[in-house]
């Protein structure tokens, strides 16, 4: 049986079908159309990206996943994380007090080169914006001969590579003890001591906007179930 998560995705993925290729989609309006189709138990935070005409970035976030915009490495945008209190972040449910509408709503201008990358707080509560800057420096830069594909290709390989390389660190970070985190800094910063990374559930994505005049000219995903190979995530 799917959870609500899943019923939500399932949501999203036929709203996009459902539009020509062509159109702009409205991230927030996606938001409570999926919400309301979605009747099972459980609860998950969300975020929305569309790539608009005119080099427009608009996303829909709830709680605490969301995007980073980097450009010339570094980061020029974050989403910030919706919380009720540390570590209780809003959620969409079927009875829970959360709703759509609590979402905040963002337009981001964006131009050829710059990479967006979403995550859970599974990401991003342990990886820092060095951290993605550094993956993401790394990634584009891969020899020339790793790059033989057209302008398209190359850039789903790159956010491939970013996607993948990310969510392996997050993992790997996730479980030191010892290691400054995001989120041992954001308990510091609230009252409380905690040291190290913190284990959850990671998901992450990235988007190189190679070429605006191109729809999503690259984009993919590593996350906890399906992933590129097996399942691997905590």
């Amino acid at each position: 049986m799917e959870g609500f998560a899943e019923g939500m995705l399932a949501g999203l993925e036929m709203q996009s079908e459902a539009q020509s290729a062509g159109d702009d989609r409205d991230p927030m309006a996606m938001l409570k159309m999926a919400h309301q189709k979605t009747d099972v138990l459980g609860s998950c935070t969300a975020c929305i990206l569309s790539l608009q005409h005119g080099g427009l970035l608009r996303a829909a976030n709830l709680g605490d996943s969301g995007f980073v915009l980097m450009r010339d490495s570094r980061v020029l945008f974050r989403s910030p994380p919706q919380q009720h209190d540390f570590n209780f972040p809003f959620q969409l449910g079927r009875s829970g007090s959360d709703m759509p509408t609590d979402a905040e709503s963002f337009v981001v201008p964006v131009k050829s080169g710059d990479v967006v990358v979403l995550g859970t707080d599974g990401l991003f509560d342990n990886v820092f914006d060095r951290d993605l800057v550094d993956v993401t420096r790394n990634a584009l830069s891969k020899p020339a001969e790793e790059k033989t594909g057209s302008p398209k290709e190359n850039a789903a390989f790159a956010a491939k590579r970013i996607a993948e390389e990310l969510a392996e660190l997050a993992h790997t970070y996730s479980s030191d003890p010892w290691r400054p985190s995001p989120f041992s800094k954001a308990a510091a910063e609230a009252g409380y001591v905690y040291r190290g990374g913190k284990a959850d559930d990671i998901t992450g994505a990235s988007l190189g906007t190679l070429n605006l005049s191109s729809r999503f000219p690259g984009f993919a995903a590593r996350e906890q179930v399906h992933a590129y190979g097996e399942p691997f995530l905590n």
